[in-house]
């Protein structure tokens, strides 16, 4: 983890089936997430039996990272929706630059759970509860395997949320984010009428020539 903080070579590592790696040990390799200075840009983690705390730590560290850019986490059964939640409460607002997540869903997952995952998901690509938010929201993050094709699977009530989602994400791959940021504002406080100038009137000052 250390050594990692300072690589200015390797860019892609495989650490899969690693399981007896334990909180410690990830807390001690996780250094090298919480860097700005190393150049990896994917990083492979399939069945290393990361769990919900193991999980918290390795998202944690990514709110400094500026040069990951994908993150493969497939196959470890041991974390909740917690573990899943914990990386996109990280995505908003932080210097994470992953574009890409592989990842799978956790299993008995009810339709109260479904409906929060969706609402979580898209707060972390567009909070709209303010024009500010809106623009700390992430503008970077637009792949993620797990949300391919659910839109089909499930009811009405969901599908708004997920096309959305699937909206937010396809925004995120252009390479502008300047532009990103102005059409989601656009999108959420300009739209259908909406003049905005409630959400302009309690705007920071430092804030409000970017969103102009």
């Amino acid at each position: 983890g250390s050594a990692l903080a300072v690589n200015k070579t390797l860019r892609r590592l495989n650490l899969s089936d690693n399981g007896e790696i334990s909180l410690v040990g990830w807390e001690e390799f996780s250094t090298c997430l919480a860097t700005p200075h190393s150049a990896l840009k994917e990083l492979i983690l399939e069945r290393c039996n990361v769990d919900n705390e193991k999980a918290e730590v390795l998202f944690s560290a990514l709110r400094e990272n500026t040069s990951l850019k994908i993150l493969n986490i497939w196959d470890n059964d041991y974390f909740t929706l917690r573990g899943f939640f914990a990386f996109f409460h990280v995505l908003p607002g932080s210097k994470c630059a992953i574009e890409e997540l592989r990842i799978h869903l956790p299993d008995g997952l009810d339709d109260e759970d479904m409906e929060h995952m969706w609402e979580i998901v898209l707060r972390a690509l567009c909070d709209t509860s303010s024009i500010e938010s809106t623009y700390s929201s992430n503008h970077i993050f637009h792949t993620c395997g797990v949300f391919d094709g659910m839109v089909e699977l499930y009811e009405d009530e969901y599908r708004i949320l997920q096309e959305e989602i699937h909206t937010m994400l396809s925004m995120n791959k252009n390479p502008n984010k300047a532009e990103v940021a102005r059409k989601k504002i656009l999108k959420c406080h300009f739209s259908e009428g909406n003049s905005g100038i409630n959400a302009l009137a309690c705007m920071h000052e430092t804030v409000m020539p970017h969103a102009f």
